[in-house]
């Protein structure tokens, strides 16, 4: 989401940040266990339930079936529930997470 949203882009665009590089640095975290394809492969197992959490708030919102899920929405689920180790995560980067929400 960091990276591939172009709604989430811009609002840290906005705080004079850039998208890429938080998604380079988070990227950097992750366990050296998986591998290559491991990373890139996203599975519902693989799924922290904090993430299932709020894309299933942002999927029960939807008003009709074809309506895709958008960035502005993923981000106002994630900062209603709380923003977790991201929100920790991007605080540490530098994020004003209220400003991210109200952009």
């Amino acid at each position: 989401m960091l990276y591939h949203s172009e709604e989430f882009s811009r609002r840290l665009k906005e705080q004079s940040l850039d998208a890429e590089s938080l998604a380079d640095r988070l990227y950097s975290r992750a366990p050296t266990t998986l591998s290559t394809t491991g990373r890139a492969e996203l599975r519902v197992a693989r799924m922290s339930p904090e993430l299932l959490k709020i894309l299933s708030t942002v999927e029960a919102s939807r008003r009709r079936v074809d309506e895709e899920i958008d960035g502005a929405a993923l981000i106002h689920a994630w900062f209603v529930d709380g923003g977790g180790e991201m929100g920790e995560f991007l605080v540490e980067c530098g994020v004003n997470l209220r400003r991210l929400l109200e952009s």
